[in-house]
């Protein structure tokens, strides 16, 4: 005997389809309201719906569309229920999900025939639903018998993978000291292929990042708390030189040396991540009641020597080069220029697109050990907001300065500069130039003077 839910409020076709149902003998539930057909499903089984089009306040088509979403009662047949005559409703009931359409009234023995095959095909769903379970039963046998002997080519390998992951566990371990990627550029698979002496030359942007007065903030903690401070911090800074696809080639005391061998904006991007990191980071420093730390970040892109170095009992990787001799200068600079991040003209002009970056000319210094001047640029995207939207907001004042500056109209320049200091106190460039043009003012300016800032900083 089969089990038919009734879901229509129309009286006189219920009443009809209660009369057929009953001399054909089947047992059939009424509901009249679509809130009742979820529970009413819930409290039995039923092998056919029949389903009202019209239904207080909701149509037939909304409440056929939720039970067919509905993976639990969706495979339950349903025919559509209609004293209407109309073809977009027979097409609309089919595309949603039902078996049939029925428009009353109808004679007794077309609705038996109708309602007898609607049943048919809950039958033969449910005979191939047996068919399934039945062959998943088997592949769940097949797959347990798979397993077992799994386990015992797993038993019989057991001390081949033992070794094997004690390797693995050695390489990873290398890893942490050893970077992956320097093994990649030496093109060596595992670290016990590396000697002493290998090296390969490629250009790489390379990365200094230092905390500022690191000296003076450890001089009042223990060396446990040092370590502590420094483990907390390069947590935090360290990940992102990775997550910008670069790598970190040592740490130096509190100073990190990162390499990106793709490209220059990797580097830059890197340094504008580390530099809103540290902020969040002081955040909690400041709740805690500890100071906050400040670093300076220097960028440059140039030819490098990557390689081994160091005999046979004691060797390191390490990389040799002008290029990144220069980069570390620059990070020395952006204390003395107030910038958290300054930049070389060769990784500038190497970026895919600067305008993407809000940057700025800082100067053309000769710096400590070198013998050609080199253009340096801020990379203002990292610094505080308020502070960032001042440095925009001054740029043209700014850029003429520097121009008359270059120019040795120093006296206008002065007015420029001290302009831009009145609306940003804290631009220490500014300042840097402001008091240049009152010192040439002062005392001259060699003729042979052209605008090459030189510096022993290191």
């Amino acid at each position: 005997m089969s089990q038919v839910l009734i879901v229509n409020d129309n009286s006189k076709i219920t009443t009809k389809i209660r009369t057929y149902l009953t001399n054909f003998g089947h047992r059939f539930l009424l509901i009249s309201q679509h809130r009742f057909l979820f529970p009413a499903l819930e409290k039995e089984s039923f092998d056919l719906i029949l389903m009202g089009h019209n239904l207080p306040k909701i149509n037939g088509l909304s409440l056929l569309r939720q039970l067919k979403r509905h993976p639990q009662y969706r495979t339950i047949p349903v025919v559509m229920l209609t004293d209407k005559a109309d073809e977009q409703l027979l097409v609309d009931s089919f595309e949603e999900g039902a078996i049939d359409f029925i428009k009353l009234p109808m004679s007794k023995l077309v609705f038996k025939a109708r309602i007898k095959t609607a049943l048919a095909a809950r039958e033969y769903e449910k005979y191939l639903e047996k068919r399934v379970e039945s062959r998943i039963a088997d592949l769940q046998a097949i797959n347990e018998k798979l397993q077992r002997e799994i386990n015992e080519r797993k038993q019989k390998e057991k001390a081949l993978h033992k070794s094997q992951r004690e390797l693995l566990y050695t390489n990873r371990a290398y890893e942490r000291f050893v970077p992956r990627e320097f093994l990649r550029h030496l093109n060596k698979k595992n670290i016990i292929d590396v000697e002493l002496g290998n090296n390969v030359e490629q250009k790489m942007s390379v990365l200094f990042a230092d905390i500022r007065s690191f000296t003076t903030i450890s001089e009042r903690m223990t060396p446990e708390e040092t370590f502590k401070l420094l483990n907390s911090y390069l947590s935090q800074i360290g990940p992102l030189v990775r997550n910008h696809r670069g790598f970190i080639d040592k740490y130096i005391g509190d100073a990190i040396m990162a390499l990106f061998d793709i490209e220059a904006d990797d580097a830059v991007k890197a340094a504008i991540a580390m530099l809103h990191k540290l902020s969040a980071y002081n955040v909690g420093r400041n709740k805690a009641g500890y100071e906050p730390l400040q670093i300076g970040i220097g960028i440059n892109t140039g030819d490098l020597m990557l390689g081994t170095i160091g005999e046979h009992n004691r060797m390191e990787g390490t990389v040799i080069s002008d290029a990144v001799n220069l980069a570390a200068r620059l990070e020395g600079l952006t204390k003395f220029y107030g910038a958290p991040l300054l930049i070389s003209e060769y990784t500038y002009y190497r970026l895919k697109d600067p305008s993407r970056y809000t940057t700025r000319y800082i100067d053309r210094v000769q710096v400590k050990g070198k013998t050609q001047p080199v253009v340096i640029y801020s990379v203002m995207d990292g610094e505080p907001m308020e502070i960032l939207e001042k440095k925009v907001a001054t740029a043209k004042l700014f850029e003429e300065g520097w121009q008359l500056y270059q120019d040795r109209e120093f006296k206008n320049a002065e007015t420029l500069f001290q302009q831009c200091i009145t609306e940003i106190p804290e631009d220490k460039t500014a300042q840097i130039y402001l008091e240049r043009c009152q010192h040439f003012l002062k005392v001259g300016c060699d003729e042979n003077w052209d605008g090459v800032t030189s510096l022993d900083i290191k």
